[in-house]
């Protein structure tokens, strides 16, 4: 039985944009958005899919 389907956090790319970390400053060059970088998906766990495999 297979029910799988995409990821409806990351839409089946497996990776999302890194959040800042509250409070911190936007503007600092440490910490802007553009340098945040990207993660894997916490709800797929980076595969993209998520449903019952068996």
């Amino acid at each position: 039985m297979e029910i799988i389907s995409k990821c409806p956090v990351c839409k089946g790319s497996g990776k999302v944009p890194r959040e800042l970390p509250f409070g911190a400053n936007p503007k600092a060059p440490t910490t802007r958005a553009d340098k945040a970088g990207i993660k894997a998906c916490p709800n797929c766990q980076g595969s993209g899919s998520i449903g019952i495999k068996k």
